[in-house]
């Protein structure tokens, strides 16, 4: 296969495709975490008329949002109503608490204030960081030219509320929580879990979202684990086919019936390397083929609702990305990857060591900048409180919560977990979209 440059984006994304389409009537003025090493509120609202303690007029007044359904054309009489309720319920439900800050343009200064702690959780002045733990939906934003962009959104009602085809969200929602759950209580797969990446605190990973993709210099995709899913039903289509088991499956054989048929597996680069690994283990073969079969076809599933999120809240910016990208096949609708964080249930005495399923502190920096990265959160698990260490909030995570947030900017990290916590990833690689 032959490298080539595989961006094809024409209109580089900006600032203000983060623009806040829909405001909150509940709004919470914060502290300027370059000026204050303590995040409180300084003014706060429930009419949408927030009082400005900056100056002497009365209250701010935020320049209007775009309408959705002229920004992104859209004459669909059902999904303006479907909108007008959205925007209804953010109005009148949500929170949305603002940073008096151009945090894209001084975020150097935000962070040569935490870079002494040098990214070991214990030295951050958690206690002084605003928390977030109320039951609404919270939207948190940049004041930037009296316009309010945003930087996080955590939905909390998406697989419980009407306005988000409740029954079948939440069918989807139990079905991926099955599954994780089943993957990692598997005796015979949980060996395979701790041999995938991980990082020092105990989490897994695997990655996926693109079927087949010309080469590109940044990544090697099929991800490996998604080219072990190819190999698995390789095997699984040849033991149908010769009637064979999959202890008596010779190498050689199943390798050249590969390459024979080849375009029926499609043009992925599958070496012999990659079959001698799966049949090296027949719990190998089960675990890829029950991603395969039962769990990707459900997170594929998931992404277009997530997708919907995005195209909703942020018209411009899904416009601006939902586009074809040459040399890539995949069945994901907006988003091009995924990735899945998980780990092994720990021994009660470990738990107070061990954060299980969680982030140290970091950016995601092969992400667009000017976009969000979608966190989408399972699991029964007590603490990991989502932490935005440069603005100095933290947030109250729970299982069903949605995350959108500006992973390429923001340095961002998770408190101690107790309990089994999973999170599905959905994000935009840069290199994707000449964004780099």
């Amino acid at each position: 296969m032959t490298t080539k440059a595989i961006g094809n984006k024409i209109i580089p994304s900006n600032l203000s495709f983060t623009k806040a389409r829909q405001l909150p009537n509940h709004l919470f003025l914060l502290s300027n975490p370059l000026l204050s090493e303590k995040i409180e509120v300084l003014s706060l609202c429930d009419d949408g008329n927030l009082k400005n303690p900056f100056t002497s007029s009365s209250s701010f007044t935020f320049k209007n949002t775009t309408d959705y359904a002229v920004s992104i054309n859209q004459t669909n009489k059902k999904d303006k109503k479907y909108v007008k309720k959205y925007d209804q319920k953010i109005k009148t439900l949500d929170s949305g608490y603002i940073i008096p800050l151009d945090v894209d343009n001084k975020i150097s200064e935000l962070h040569n204030k935490i870079k002494n702690h040098k990214k070991k959780i214990s030295n951050y002045p958690i206690q002084n960081y605003y928390k977030i733990n109320d039951t609404q939906n919270n939207f948190i934003y940049q004041l930037i030219d009296n316009e309010l962009f945003v930087l996080c959104i955590v939905i909390k009602n998406f697989f419980n509320n009407n306005t988000f085809h409740m029954n079948q969200n939440r069918n989807l929602f139990h079905k991926i929580t099955y599954d994780l759950t089943y993957i990692v209580n598997n005796k015979n797969f949980q060996n395979i879990i701790l041999s995938l990446k991980t990082n020092s605190r105990n989490s897994q990973t695997i990655y996926g979202g693109c079927t087949t993709m010309q080469a590109h210099f940044n990544y090697s995709l099929p991800s490996q684990d998604e080219k072990y899913c190819r190999v698995t039903k390789v095997i699984e289509k040849y033991m149908q086919v010769h009637s064979i088991n999959f202890t008596n499956i010779n190498i050689d054989d199943i390798f050249n019936y590969f390459k024979t048929n080849k375009d029926f597996f499609m043009d992925v680069d599958l070496g012999i390397t990659h079959f001698s690994k799966v049949l090296g283990s027949n719990n190998l073969y089960d675990f890829y083929l029950y991603l395969e079969n039962c769990l990707f076809p459900l997170i594929i599933s998931l992404e277009s609702l997530i997708a919907n999120l995005i195209k909703i809240n942020f018209p411009e910016l899904y416009d601006n990305f939902n586009i074809d990208l040459l040399g890539i096949e995949t069945k994901l609708q907006f988003f091009k990857s995924f990735a899945i964080n998980f780990s092994i249930p720990g021994k009660a005495d470990q738990l107070n060591i061990l954060r299980q399923g969680a982030t140290d502190p970091h950016k995601d920096n092969v992400d667009c900048m000017n976009a969000f990265c979608a966190i989408v959160v399972f699991g029964d698990f007590e603490g990991g409180d989502l932490v935005l260490s440069e603005i100095g909030i933290t947030i109250e995570i729970k299982g069903g919560y949605i995350i959108l947030l500006r992973s390429a900017l923001l340095e961002h990290f998770n408190l101690l977990i107790i309990g089994n916590r999973f999170a599905i990833v959905y994000y935009l690689r840069k290199y994707f979209y000449n964004e780099v």
